[in-house]
Formats: structure tokens, C-alpha cells, sequence
């Protein structure tokens, strides 16, 4: 199959009481701490195995809403594209497979989130990134605290908290293909409550175009909402309960059905006349019941109780002619017929079969974790007991429709009865318990740990009829597996900036119901290094799977020729590789006023089976010892670089789709058992129009990158001519900040500026995707060294250097180097051509802006009413602002009397809890009214120290009578 990826170009407002993400009341930390599996970022620089933590700050510089755009960011964690949105993820960590998320623990807020994790945890519903404030990757020594699948690692989503105080944000962008993107929340505390309401809408046309006419895109709703009673924050046995509901609701029209080969080439975007009808429809729900108590300081107890229901019906194509999909797009010589029925041919009756994959789900359970602080002399001890009960379904009950095509319409000819094509159901039921104690002993922190699952298995097949359910069933298969699962993690800390950890755990992943196949078992070890110091963050870590039993499950992605969940032992393998990441911000570490954050992250695998056997399963078939295993990219890469200033920020980040095999074998592989390698850059541009709102531009996909990413399905992203038309506007906005520096210096601004704007994503665009005809590169080369050095003659070197790289990274990129050896120069090029003409640039924006903002002048009507620096215009206004929020309008009475010798307070109304001083001069006011309010056992519940503003000048000037302009004239 082939399927395109759509581009989004997507132009959009954000709203906010503040713009920053919302921040947690106390005791939600509390709720959440025993149930995640990283924490915070500070956390991961510490932990005992490789973790990554991207807080709201990360979530929000591309504001992506896929969540694999987002986690390719993380070393070590493999994804594969499928229908362009991420609607249903393909994730992996460290050669764990893809294949629907299936071999990775998955949780939202802590809680287990795909539709049946034991039974059937492929994820056809994954939580809507766009209400995330944060997600988390444990690789390795995740093992103890989540389960059951641990050979991996897990992934943890944390959904937007209860805010300490009443807030609410609102997003909307519009982009093509009628692509439409909101998301808005609202909530608040008190005392004693609290409360979210949250909801995201996605829609879109769609990037596909059929041949018969019609949509090809999604609609999604999602609603969530947060409830929160807790005891006083001083209660003796403090305690909070939380309730969390939820409902998701998606209709897509997508399809299994790619293209040929030379039909994706001719033209990726299309689709077949026979998927006109294919669509998916899925509604989940969930309901969480979360409880916390804290006996005391060292000792509290979280508890959850939770419920979730999911319902799915993909009406699909699923065979023409008696011939499966992917044999005809393989063999259309062979398979004629059922290709030109395929493109709407007219078809006998019943040649098209059309499936009714409707499947329901539910998963429910309740866990418990109990942590337990001590200290035993210099040793300190976070012990962790946790214990859970989940029990979950899969119930198939699937019938086939029967069509004709008629001149590119399908017409139907026998509609199934319900049941008769698939009849069973699956279940599991499991008890899990871990331990855990993280001991830190002077630079020591080791972090030993025991998990035990213990599963019972139940799968019961029925008669293939309407009423077969209620004839009792045909077979009824029960197994059970038990598994003790132990870990040890350790980090020494050398000093405050540099660390080494190491870890080792059993993996494990329990079969399905029915299963014939052995539980999946590995020995999992992982050593790195981290140093940190200033503006720089660098990671590099060795890992080393070791499988004693492989297992791989048939799934309708894998385009298999087996029954749908079926398994099969794979025997020995070993999965080994490398992960580094790095981050520097190349602003702060020269002391600019702009940043200019760096960052990049790298993943080496090597994957091959240790022993040699014939397979049942298509991906696998006859393997010989040695083998590379299926669909693991050998590498991965994702670069980010970003200008950011006070109320803007520019991102750039570009991933590096290594090609992947699709079957087991050994040596460089023909193009017919591979996938391709793309190079795809992404663009975000942020300006903040008011302390509440946010524009922001979005493109995906900025240099139009096609490639196919699995036989059988294969992907574009595409971009139109906005892209070029946002880079033009910002080369000239520019320009015009550039025209208005001293004479003499504005050649210099706009050459380096316009180099900035047009030819660094000239260079991607031509090193990664080849789209720039030489006619057009090599001129640009000769121009873009005489721009840089004419706006950094400082930095000719690095100039030189990327200018001399340019040819030979094009030569490489074409004449079919290894991509991994090209992409390096392409990148290498790039951040050359960014350092160099930012490090010289840089400082002159700076200057240049500075001094454009020496002279203030405030008109009102025409009229100059005030003139001067910002500093003399902010003096006029007084002092120094200090602002006291008491606990109530008594005690703030009673602090305006004792304040009162220290000078005049403003008036305020009676029921006001605040106090206003102004400071003056007097830098020690603050501590001595401090003290005066301590000794009178009137403690303020909150301060803050402010300064007179520019906006602050203009309301006092122009008075309520009505504002003009303030502009900066030099």
C-alpha cells in the first residue's frame, strides 16, 4: 500500500489568562508523583537509565499535535508514519517494534491507556497530544515501576492540570486542506476545590485525493473534565480526591489501500476509486477516581481507580476478487482484473468484499502505590509499594459487505449479517506488585527493584453467525503466564555537572489470549554519561537487548497473510545501539540578548536474530542467523536550531527517516524489501502580541519531502507556496527593521538578513531533498558567501567552510552515499552557515535595537505630551512598587495600621486583601516590612516587587480620555 502524509501550513491565534502553561496546585503533584515514571526534567538528568521529560516549554516551541513528531525528539524511540496525522501512533524504543504502539507500556496520568494492554494492546485510540502539558519516556530501568510490558521502556502523558488559581487558555489554527486545530481549557482552585474543563477539535479535509471524489481526512472531538475536593492545607491527615472524565470521539475516512509503485510516483496523493467508502469510527470513554493521603511527611499512600471503554468499527476494503490488497498492488500483471476494479473498472457483483472491523474494548482495574521516606545515618530511602488489579476485553464481532464497481461506484450487492465473518472474545485479568527503593548514600544513587505480573488469559471463539453467542461457544482456550521481574539502576554522581549511570532489568511481554507462543523475554542493559554546564546538556548511552524469545504478532498493518492476532516465537535476538543527545544555547553561552537554542539527538541500532528458523510470519519467513530484523531503522536523527527574542521565536527542526527493511535478511537490500529515507524539516514562528495572546505560523514539512515508509503504505508531506511566501515576508519585515540603522551599516544588515531568511532553507532543501536545479545552486553558493561575510566578516571561516562542504554534500546526497554519512554534512553545512552569520549578525541587531528605543515619545492626538528615555518616563511615575496579598481584608486592615509609619498606602476598597507600598528608593523597605508583618503573626500569602512599565507611562500620560500612540523614535 501507499500512503501520502499531508503538510500543515497552519496560521493561528492563541489566547491565555497568561500564556505560560497551567501550573499545578500543590497537592496535584502529590496525585501524580507515585504514578509517573520520570517526574520532571530535573529528575531525568539524575535517573538511574536513560529518561527524557518534555515539559509543556518543549511540547509548545513546534505546538505539534502528532505525538510521533514530538517523541522523535527522544534518542531511542523509533516511530513509522501511517496515515499523517498520528491518529494511531507506531511508537518503539529501543527495538521493542512499532506496530501499533503494542510493545511499549502506554499510560495517560499513570493509568494504563491502550484499549486492552493485555489483551489487545495495539492503540487504534491514543490520548490527543494538544491537551498534554507533558510526556515522559522511560527506556530501561522503567521496568519496576510499569508494566507489563517492560523490554522496551513506557511512555507516560500528563494530561493539563488543575491551575492554583482560575485560568484558561484557547488556541485556534487554520491550515490547508481546510485544516482546522483548537483547543481551549479553563479552571481554577480553591481551599478546597478545584476544577478543569478542557476540550480539542481537529478536522480536516484531507491531504489524499480520490479518484472517485469525496474527503479524505478526520473529525475529532475530545472532552475532558477535572473535579478536586481536598481536606485544609494544614489538616492533620491531609487528603485529596480527584475525579477525571473523559470522552473522545473520531471519524476518519481513511483506508488500509496504498498505491503501486509507479502510481505513487506519478502522484502520491491519490487514492483508488475502490476506498471510497472506507472510514473509521471510534468513541472512548474513561472515567478515574484518584485519591492521596499523606499520614505525614515521610509516609502517604495514592490510589486510582479507573475505567475505560473503547468502541472501534474500521469499514475497510479488504479484498477484490479473492485477492488480498497488497498481492494485487505487488502483482498487477498477474492480478489485472482486480487492478483495474481497483481504479473503477466495472466489476462482476461481490468482487469487492468490504469488512466491518468492529471491535469493543474495555479496561478496568485500580492500583495503589504507598511511598515511604527514611533516613538511616547518611543513607536516605524512597521505598515505593505498588499493587494493582486490571482486568480487560476484546470483543470482535465482524461481518463482510459485498460490492460491484460501476464506473468508479461501488455498489452493494450482499450486506454481511453481524458475526459472521469473526466471533470471539478476548480477555485478560492480572495482579501486578513492585518494590522499589531509591537510596542515595553520598554520590551514590542506586535504585534496586522487583516486579511480579501474574496474568490469566481467556479467549472464546463462537459460530460465525448472528446468533452464535447464544449457542454457547465453539472453543474456549485458558492460559496463564507469571513472571518475577527484578532491576537494578545506578548513577554516581562525579559533580554537580557531570553524572554516570548504568542499569539492568529483565524484559517481558505477556502472549495474547489464544496465544501458542512463549511470554517474550530479554535481558535488558544500558551505561551512559551526562554532563551539563552552562548552556550545554549532552547525553551518550550504550544499550544491549539480549532476547531469549523473540515473539511477533499479525496484525492487518503488517500486511501479513496470517489470522489477525496471531503469534510467533522468533527465537534469540539481540538489539544493541547507541544514543547521544545534545543542547546548547549558542545565545546565552556569548552573553546575547537573543537565544539561539541548538539541540540535536542521534540513535544507532544494530538488530539481528541469534539463531536460524522458518516463520509463518511474512515479516520474518526463512531466517538464518544473522538477519537484520524487520522495520528497526538503523538510524535516527532530529536537529532542532531557534532564534528566540522577547516576544518571538523562530524553530527549525529536522529529522533524519532512516529506510527500513521489511523482512528479515542480511546485506543491502533491493528496493522492492525496503522502505526510503527522507530528510523532513519543520518551521514554527511565534509572536507574542500582548502579555494574553500569541500569534503563531506553522509548516510542516517545509521542503515538500516525499518518501515511501512502509511497503504497502507509503507517506508524503507536502507543503504549497506559503511556505516561500512566509519566508519572503519575514526577509523583508527584516529589511525594514535593517533600513533604519545608521548609514552605512544597513547593506550589512540586510545582507546577513536576507541570508538568514532565504538561503539556510535554500541549503536544506537542496542538501536533503535535492529540489534546487543547479542553475540555481551554484550561483546561490557564490551569492550566499559574499552576503555572509558582508554581515559577519568576523566569522569568514565558518562561511568558507560551509561554502567549500556545499558541492560535496550534494555529490555525496546523489550519487547514493550512505544517507546517515550525507545528512551529517547536510547538518554539518547548515549549523556552520547558522553560527557564522549569527555570530557576527547577532550583536548589531542587538545594538541596532537598542538604540532605536533610547528616545520615547508619547503622542495624544497629534500632540507631544512627554519625551525622554524610557528610564526618565518610568521615573516620573515614582518608585518601586511593593505588593502584599493577606489572607483576608481583616488582616489587610490590620496591616495597613502597622504599616502605615512607613509612609502613605494607597486607598483601597474594604473588602481588598491586598497592600500597595511604594519603595522608593530604599532597597531595604521590603526586609523590614517583612518583619514588622512577622512579629504581628501576619503572614502574607503572596508578594511581588514590581517596576514602573513602559504601558504603565502611556495610561499615566494619556489619561482615561482616550490613548493614542506610544512609538519609539530615535
Amino acid at each position: 500500500m501507499n500512503t501520502p502524509i499531508p503538510s500543515l501550513i497552519a496560521v493561528a491565534i492563541a489566547t491565555a489568562c497568561g500564556l505560560a502553561h497551567a501550573e499545578p496546585a500543590p497537592d496535584q503533584a502529590k496525585l501524580l508523583d507515585r504514578m509517573t515514571v520520570v517526574g520532571s526534567a530535573e529528575n531525568a538528568q539524575e535517573a538511574p537509565g536513560s529518561a527524557a521529560y518534555l515539559d509543556a516549554a518543549v511540547l509548545r516551541k513546534h505546538g505539534y499535535r502528532d505525538v510521533q513528531r514530538v517523541l522523535q525528539q527522544v534518542p531511542g524511540v523509533y516511530v513509522v508514519t501511517e496515515d499523517g496525522y498520528g491518529l494511531r501512533p507506531n511508537i518503539g524504543i529501543r527495538g521493542s517494534g512499532t506496530d501499533r504502539s503494542s510493545r511499549i507500556t502506554l499510560m495517560e496520568d499513570g493509568v494504563l491507556v491502550a484499549p486492552a494492554p493485555y489483551a489487545a494492546p495495539a492503540a487504534y485510540y491514543f490520548p490527543t497530544t494538544s491537551r498534554m502539558d507533558a510526556i515522559e519516556v522511560r527506556k530501561g530501568s522503567s521496568a519496576i515501576r510499569s508494566g507489563p510490558r517492560t523490554t522496551g521502556g513506557a511512555i507516560n502523558l500528563i494530561s493539563t492540570p488543575i491551575p492554583q488559581q482560575t485560568a484558561g487558555q484557547l488556541d485556534f489554527a487554520y491550515g490547508t486542506d481546510q485544516s482546522v486545530q483548537a483547543h481551549a481549557w479553563a479552571g481554577g482552585s480553591g481551599e478546597r476545590t478545584g476544577w478543569l474543563l478542557e476540550t480539542a477539535q481537529q478536522q480536516t479535509d484531507g491531504f489524499k485525493r480520490l479518484d472517485s471524489g469525496g474527503d479524505s481526512g478526520y473529525v475529532l472531538e475530545d472532552y475532558l473534565a477535572k473535579f478536586r475536593v481536598n481536606s485544609a492545607p494544614d489538616a492533620h491527615l491531609y487528603q485529596s480526591l480527584q475525579v477525571k472524565l473523559g470522552k473522545t470521539e473520531q471519524d476518519g475516512d481513511e483506508t488500509y489501500l496504498g498505491l503501486t509503485d509507479s502510481d505513487f510516483r506519478a502522484d502520491p496523493n491519490r487514492r483508488y476509486a475502490a476506498s471510497q467508502l472506507d472510514n473509521i469510527k471510534t468513541d472512548h470513554e474513561q472515567i478515574e477516581l484518584r485519591h492521596y493521603v499523606e499520614f505525614s511527611g515521610a509516609l502517604d499512600l495514592t490510589t486510582v481507580a479507573y475505567r475505560n471503554e473503547f468502541a472501534r468499527n474500521w469499514y475497510k476494503l479488504a479484498s477484490v476478487g479473492g485477492v488480498g490488497l497488497g498481492n494485487i498492488l505487488k502483482d498487477t500483471t498477474g492480478n489485472a482484473d482486480q487492478y483495474r476494479w481497483l481504479l473503477g473498472d466495472s466489476s462482476p457483483d461481490g468482487a469487492l468484499v468490504l469488512r466491518n472491523n468492529n471491535r469493543a474494548y474495555y479496561a478496568q482495574g485500580a492500583q495503589t502505590v504507598l511511598g515511604w521516606a527514611a533516613d538511616t545515618g547518611n543513607t536516605s530511602h524512597q521505598l515505593e509499594f505498588g499493587l494493582r488489579f486490571h482486568e480487560d476485553e476484546e470483543d470482535r464481532f465482524q461481518d463482510d459487505d459485498r460490492y460491484r464497481m460501476d464506473n468508479g461506484r461501488l455498489v452493494l450487492t450482499s450486506d454481511g449479517l453481524p458475526g459472521t465473518q469473526t466471533n470471539r472474545v478476548g480477555q485478560a485479568q492480572a495482579w501486578s506488585f513492585h518494590v522499589q527503593d531509591e537510596i542515595r548514600t553520598g554520590n551514590w544513587i542506586i535504585v534496586p527493584g522487583l516486579r511480579y505480573e501474574d496474568i490469566e488469559l481467556n479467549r472464546t471463539d463462537y459460530a460465525k453467525q448472528p446468533d452464535g453467542r447464544s449457542l454457547g461457544p465453539t472453543r474456549v482456550r485458558d492460559s496463564s503466564v507469571s513472571a518475577l521481574i527484578p532491576g537494578l539502576g545506578t548513577t554516581y554522581l562525579i559533580n554537580d555537572n557531570v553524572n554516570v549511570f548504568a542499569s539492568a532489568h529483565r524484559g517481558f511481554n505477556p502472549p495474547g489470549p489464544g496465544s501458542n507462543a512463549d511470554p517474550e523475554e530479554s535481558l535488558n542493559v544500558e551505561a551512559g554519561l551526562r554532563w551539563s554546564s552552562g548552556d550545554w546538556r549532552t547525553e551518550l548511552v550504550g544499550f544491549w537487548n539480549d532476547y531469549s524469545n523473540l515473539v511477533g504478532t499479525c496484525t492487518a498493518s503488517t500486511g501479513g497473510n496470517c489470522d489477525i492476532g496471531d503469534q510467533f516465537d522468533g527465537g534469540e535476538a539481540r538489539v544493541r545501539g547507541i544514543e547521544a543527545s545534545l543542547g546548547y544555547d549558542l545565545g546565552r553561552a556569548n552573553d546575547w540578548s537573543l537565544a539561539v537554542p541548538l539541540s540535536l539527538a542521534y540513535t544507532y541500532t544494530d538488530a539481528t536474530f541469534r539463531n536460524s528458523f522458518e516463520s509463518g510470519f511474512d515479516e520474518w519467513g526463512e531466517v538464518r542467523s544473522g538477519d537484520k530484523l524487520p522495520y528497526l531503522p538503523e538510524q535516527a536523527l532530529n536537529v532542532q536550531v531557534g532564534v528566540e527574542g522577547e516576544r518571538w521565536r523562530v524553530n527549525l527542526a529536522g529529522n533524519y527517516i532512516d529506510d527500513l527493511r521489511t523482512v528479515a535478511s542480511q546485506g543491502r537490500v533491493s528496493a522492492a524489501q525496503r522502505t526510503e529515507s527522507a530528510f523532513v524539516v519543520d518551521l514554527a514562528v511565534y509572536y507574542q502580541l500582548t502579555a494574553q495572546a500569541e500569534l503563531f505560523t506553522r509548516v510542516e514539512n517545509l521542503t515538500d519531502e516525499t518518501w515511501i515508509a512502509e511497503l504497502g503504505i507509503s507517506y508524503k508531506l507536502g507543503v504549497d507556496g506559503l511556505n516561500l511566501f512566509l519566508m519572503l515576508l519575514t526577509a523583508l519585515l527584516w529589511a525594514l527593521v535593517a533600513a533604519r540603522t545608521p548609514e552605512g551599516e544597513w547593506i550589512r544588515m540586510v545582507g546577513g538578513l536576507f541570508f538568514m531568511a532565504l538561503l539556510v532553507p535554500i541549503t536544506f532543501i537542496d542538501l536533503a531533498c535535492r529540489r534546487i536545479p543547479n542553475v540555481l545552486t551554484y550561483p546561490g553558493i557564490l551569492a550566499g558567501l559574499v552576503l555572509g561575510v558582508a554581515a559577519a566578516p568576523d566569522r569568514w571561516l565558518e562561511l568558507l567552510l560551509a561554502t567549500v562542504l556545499w558541492p560535496p554534500a550534494r555529490f555525496l546526497r546523489r550519487r547514493g552515499a550512505p544517507p546517515a554519512l550525507a545528512s551529517a554534512v547536510v547538518l554539518l553545512v547548515a549549523m556552520l552557515l547558522l553560527v557564522g552569520v549569527l555570530g557576527g549578525l547577532a550583536p548589531q541587531v542587538i545594538g541596532q535595537t537598542q538604540e532605536l528605543a533610547d528616545q520615547v515619545t508619547v503622542l495624544d492626538h497629534g500632540r507631544v505630551i512627554a519625551e525622554g528615555t524610557p528610564a526618565q518616563l518610568k521615573a516620573r511615575l515614582g518608585e518601586t512598587t511593593i505588593e502584599l496579598h493577606l489572607p483576608d481584608a481583616r488582616s489587610a486592615a490590620r496591616g495597613r495600621d502597622l504599616l502605615a509609619r512607613f509612609g502613605p498606602l494607597p486607598a483601597s476598597d474594604p473588602g481588598d486583601a491586598s497592600l500597595h507600598l511604594r519603595a522608593g528608593s530604599d532597597s531595604g523597605l521590603l526586609i523590614a516590612v517583612l518583619r514588622e508583618l512577622d512579629e504581628a503573626d501576619l503572614a502574607p500569602r503572596s508578594l511581588s516587587v514590581r517596576e514602573p512599565t513602559l504601558d504603565d507611562v502611556f495610561l499615566a500620560t494619556t489619561g482615561p480620555s482616550g490613548p493614542t500612540t506610544l512609538e519609539a523614535a530615535r
